[in-house]
């Protein structure tokens, strides 16, 4: 169950049903990323990309590469 809107309460306007996997990818701390206009989390592009998670990550955030030599480096 997730509120539609986080600035309101939980009531039956404001949830509805998402999957575990959807509610992770809709957390505040998640990092979005833009590339080419569209914004999603890492692991969204990861497997739009067909990237492995963690190496993509470590480009990212330890080696802090922009985000498309991190991509296809």
């Amino acid at each position: 169950l997730e509120r539609i809107d986080n600035a309101k309460n939980y009531n039956k306007n404001n949830c509805c049903w998402v999957t575990k996997k959807q509610q992770a990818r809709n957390r505040r701390s998640n990092r979005l990323i833009t590339f080419r206009g569209r914004t999603m989390c890492l692991i969204e592009w990861c497997e739009e990309l067909k990237l492995p998670y963690m190496r993509t990550y470590k480009r990212l955030y330890v080696q802090q590469l922009p985000i498309k030599k991190a991509f296809f480096k």
